[in-house]
């Protein structure tokens, strides 16, 4: 929730978790755990919140995100219909 809010500027309530995926990212020696869930906007007004950090918000169609997130083998369709996986992104 804080998240979403401090990146777009908008509200959320959680869903269920579709997605939990690992990397290690060796040149920062940083290890981490990424979960994906769905989002449901309650309020809030879209703004980039960040601007350090955040370029630039977009609403992009599925086919576009199946693009953009490629780390999801199996697609983001499949998360949304309800087969939630675990995915070792390996070392980065």
């Amino acid at each position: 929730i804080r998240e979403v809010f401090e990146e777009t500027g908008l509200t959320i309530e959680p869903g269920k978790i579709l997605a939990i995926n690992e990397g290690k990212f060796l040149k920062r020696n940083h290890h981490a755990i990424f979960f994906t869930f769905e989002g449901y906007i309650v309020g809030g007004t879209e703004e980039i919140k960040m601007p350090e950090e955040i370029f630039q918000l977009a609403w992009v169609d599925i086919e576009q995100v199946e693009q953009r997130a490629p780390y999801y083998l199996e697609g983001i369709n499949k998360l949304l219909q309800g087969h939630a996986f675990y995915y070792n992104q390996g070392t980065v």
